[in-house]
């Protein structure tokens, strides 16, 4: 049994998802006499700006990502997938194609299987 990682394949699922950027935004803030009191009628404008309260709040930022799901599969995985023809190809197409072929075959099958819209494979060097 050969556990060495022989392929990376990337799923690109649907969807996406919120992640939290590393920077963080300083967001200054202030309260006022008029925040606070808005209905009193004979309160200046003077009067209307004295801050009451005043402060720093932190905030991090999200942005959208697409969920992408990282498969490594191994030396045995690689021997599998180039050897015998499987059960839902054609024996004659099979033959005709080269590893590279034979591999995304599979990686295809895989990612129909886990609701996949896209793939995209690496071959590990040994």
């Amino acid at each position: 049994m050969n556990n060495t990682a022989k392929i990376s394949l990337t799923l690109f699922r649907a969807g996406s998802a919120l992640i939290r950027q590393s920077e963080v935004e300083k967001i200054n803030w202030k309260i006022t006499r008029g925040d606070v009191l808005p209905k009193i009628p004979n309160l200046s404008e003077r009067d209307k700006d004295i801050v009451v309260r005043h402060g720093v709040a932190l905030h991090h930022n999200r942005v959208s990502s697409q969920v992408m799901q990282l498969v490594t599969l191994t030396k045995d995985a690689y021997d599998e997938f180039t050897g015998a023809c499987p059960s839902w190809a054609d024996p004659r197409d099979w033959k005709k194609m080269s590893k590279t072929g034979k591999i995304n075959a599979h990686c295809k099958v895989i990612a129909e299987e886990v609701g996949s819209q896209e793939y995209d494979f690496t071959i590990l060097e040994d």
